[in-house]
């Protein structure tokens, strides 16, 4: 078994790459908060997911 070091570069990028360097809440629908969230990461890799609390929208404190 080979272990790797942080910073070494594996199939899918070094750790440094895949770091996270921002999370925005993006508010859709002001009246009823659905709500999207966008990760980037250093290299430029993103992803969207969504936040949003059904029915539940005033558990979310802005």
């Amino acid at each position: 078994m080979t272990t790797q070091s942080p910073t070494e570069t594996s199939a899918h990028g070094s750790s440094r790459d895949r770091e996270i360097v921002d999370a925005k809440a993006i508010i859709t629908c002001p009246g009823r908060n659905f709500v999207a969230l966008k990760i980037t990461t250093r290299s430029g890799v993103y992803g969207l997911g969504d936040a949003t609390l059904n029915g539940r929208e005033l558990s979310v404190d802005w």
